[in-house]
């Protein structure tokens, strides 16, 4: 794996290093420089209020995303900050929408869930036996991935795990950030695949190692995607985070 110092702006790494699980991808992207990630206001965090903007390849259908910090009355304010023109998907609390709604109305696009395993990487318990492969499927993983950069070259996470079955990968697990603390993935089953418990398996498995590494996993979902909100409980993750995503432009 790719490894990189921690760089960045030194007014913002306090901030995300503090709020690390809430601000995970950002302090990821930021730090190994994968994204454009900048702070409106540049001094937001000593004034307690701003966004984080990151910006992402529009023509390759990803979206522009802004994450507030701060009271709703108070970042709001900011919003006349934001670069003209330009469609950026905001990233509101829910418990905040109602306010922020009252300054400015914005439609939400869907709810994000964020999930974190509660085991904590310094109390961590006897390590069960691994879940079991299920017949005629096999286990297969990647350890070295250049196109993912981490913060310390620390062993124990593994970028990509599958599941394969005569020869053609049909379920697996992707990391796609990674911090001090935290390990982000995304998973993902084959149609025709599903209902069997192999994301399951796979993110059992993996579990085991994010936690020796001494980083706690993390996986978002879309509210509306019930088979990955179950995924996520069977394996004992708990919600920290439910934030409504909602398009702006200026």
């Amino acid at each position: 794996m790719k490894v990189v110092r921690e760089a960045g702006d030194p007014r913002w790494m306090p901030f995300l290093r503090a709020h690390e699980l809430a601000f995970n991808a950002e302090l990821h992207l930021h730090a190994t420089g994968q994204r454009r990630v900048e702070c409106l206001p540049p001094d937001g965090p000593a004034h307690g209020a701003g966004w984080f903007l990151t910006w992402a390849d529009a023509e390759a259908g990803e979206w522009n995303l802004a994450h507030p910090f701060g009271p709703p009355e108070a970042y709001h304010a900011f919003l006349p900050l934001f670069p003209a023109n330009s469609e950026f998907h905001l990233l509101i609390p829910r418990a905040d929408l109602a306010t922020f709604r009252e300054l400015h109305p914005v439609q939400t696009a869907e709810e994000l869930i964020w999930h974190v395993d509660p085991v904590a990487p310094d109390d961590l318990p006897d390590p069960p036996g691994l879940p079991p492969i299920p017949e005629g499927y096999e286990f297969r993983s990647v350890t070295e991935d250049p196109t993912l950069s981490v913060l310390s070259g620390e062993p124990g996470i593994v970028p990509r795990s599958y599941l394969m079955k005569d020869e053609t990968i049909v379920a697996l697990i992707r990391v796609t950030h990674v911090t001090r603390g935290t390990v982000e993935i995304y998973i993902e089953t084959v149609a025709g695949q599903r209902d069997r418990g192999l994301a399951t398996v796979l993110l059992g498995r993996t579990m085991q190692g994010f936690r020796l590494s001494g980083r706690r996993l993390v996986y978002v979902t879309s509210a509306g995607n019930l088979a990955s909100r179950r995924v996520a409980q069977k394996v004992g993750l708990v919600t920290y985070q439910i934030l409504g995503r909602c398009p702006f432009r200026r």
